[in-house]
């Protein structure tokens, strides 16, 4: 073979490997930017800054950074929006969007500092359970709502703006170990829970004052506690929005009457104002969609707000809560407003992965404390009782079961229950051989409308004994009639 005919072949190799490299598509966009005030970049994993304008796009992996007196709105590709304020940074971690695989959406984020706010779209409609945020100190487990977040130094605050009902948000304390903390659910909008570390999360109401200083800190073209509001490299894609209205409205974008009115029925129930029946805003459209410029808000009324604690004098015990189930790695507690918690060192994620990929095999088995709160015909009962616990966990085989009975005088609550133990640790489950007994009221699996079973294990999570139980909750409905919230924990060996 001559030399130029070896050249000739070489400029094509080169020419065809050019082609190939220059025909790969370049990662498609998650979203785009929809309103910006002030100047904000987009990191990618390359570590190249971009600047961001409106319909900027931004991709999976990104990290989005907000200047002082900056603000931005993201509109993701499934109708999300994320909100940012001034001097913020949050990280794109996981995202995918699939209409047609329920199971391959997912949506995950970190929020390392600064405030947001967050809308959700189409993906908690299609897979609930795959849209999380990430704070400094939580995890928190977003269906279908509209929260805020402040992520400070000292401590991170989560704001439930708007939850449809029978949503709940779930957030999940992380130590600095990164084992799980205290996990609170919230089932009712108007509620705050801060998390500080070495302390286990606090829940409290806010007023309408605190929502609005918390949205106007990243809505773009509204003031904030750092000013600028309307200044700025850009302006807002809602022409007219005020902040009232984007806390009456909940959405960011052109909401249907019925979430309008979904919202302000929350707020009504919140204040004791019948808000519905005296004022529905009335949307005009426009080629464009809604024309926010003509709706006439009335004043936003105060949430009856708690007021800060009192520190107890030195020397001075927090009241006890009224039931306390104790293990050697778990405990859970209800408390006098009715509210239940489960802490103690459970199990994580990666701990959980390593024990299924490990040849070793555990068929474990306890006994410990139940306990139950009924609400049925105005009234609230209390139950107490144990739970008989069989976890199985190892290649192939992750599953659980238990015996549950409680009582208090002639009142009782007793069922069994199974399932799996999911990829990331979680007991979920079914009830069998149900009943209820509140009263002269007598219930049975087949009046069940909500039926949910939710656990951990705990332990170490290593070691020559890495798990030494578990701990969960459980949530019945029977419609309108009765409502059963428990927990549970044993030691197992």
């Amino acid at each position: 073979m001559n030399m130029r005919r070896l050249h000739h072949r070489i400029l094509i190799l080169v020419l065809a490997f050019s082609l190939a490299v220059a025909a790969v598509p370049a990662a498609d966009p998650i979203g785009q930017v929809i309103a910006i005030q002030g100047q904000a970049t987009a990191t990618g994993p390359d570590g190249d800054a971009r600047p961001l304008a409106e319909k900027a796009p931004v991709f999976f992996k990104d990290t989005i950074r907000t200047e002082k007196r900056s603000k931005l709105q993201l509109m993701l590709t499934d109708d999300s929006i994320l909100s940012q304020g001034p001097a913020s940074e949050m990280v794109l971690d996981e995202y995918s969007y699939a209409p047609a695989r329920r199971k391959d959406n997912a949506c995950k984020m970190s929020f390392v500092n600064g405030v947001f706010r967050t809308v959700t779209g189409k993906i908690t409609d299609l897979n609930p359970e795959a849209f999380q945020v990430k704070t400094r100190r939580a995890v928190i487990g977003i269906r279908g709502c509209d929260l805020a977040f402040r992520v400070e130094e000292a401590k991170d605050d989560v704001y439930v703006l708007r939850l449809p009902r029978r949503k709940r948000i779930r957030v999940e304390q992380t130590l600095r170990d990164e084992t799980l903390g205290a996990v609170m659910d919230i089932a009712q909008a108007g509620i705050a829970v801060t998390i500080q570390e070495g302390m286990a999360p606090q829940k409290r109401r806010f007023s309408a004052s605190e929502a609005r200083t918390i949205m106007q800190g990243a809505t773009p073209g509204a003031p904030s506690e750092e000013g600028g509001g309307g200044g700025g490299g850009g302006q807002s894609s809602l022409p007219g929005q005020t902040p009232d209205a984007a806390l009456l409205l909940g959405e960011t974008g052109a909401p249907a009457q019925e979430s309008v009115n979904e919202v302000i029925q929350q707020v009504s129930d919140l204040t004791g104002q019948d808000l519905l029946g005296t004022y529905v805003p009335t949307l005009s459209a426009t080629p464009d969609g809604i024309d926010w410029a003509n709706i006439d808000l009335p004043p936003l009324p105060d949430l009856p707000a708690e007021p800060p604690p009192t520190p107890p004098p030195p020397g001075t015990l927090p009241p006890p809560p009224v039931a306390l189930g104790i293990g050697s790695h778990w405990y859970w507690s209800i408390w006098a407003d009715d509210t239940m918690d489960i802490a103690g060192s459970l199990i994580a994620r990666s701990d959980f992965e390593e024990l299924v990929e490990s040849a070793r095999q555990f068929d474990l088995n306890g006994n410990g404390p139940a306990g139950a709160l009924v609400w049925q015909g105005g009234t609230t009962t209390r139950l107490d009782g144990n739970c008989a616990l069989h976890v199985q966990v190892g290649p192939g085989n992750n599953a659980w079961s238990g015996q549950f009975q409680m009582q208090n005088g002639g009142d009782s609550l007793n069922f069994d229950a199974a399932g799996p133990i999911l990829s990331d640790g979680r007991l979920t489950g079914s009830p069998g051989n149900y009943s209820l007994r509140i009263g002269e009221a007598v219930f049975d699996a087949n009046s069940l409308t909500r039926r949910q079973i939710e656990g951990y294990l705990a332990g170490p999570g290593h070691g020559e004994t890495p798990i030494t139980g578990a701990a969960g909750k459980c949530e019945f409905e029977h419609g309108g009639a009765a409502r059963v919230n428990a927990v549970f924990g044993a030691d197992v060996n």
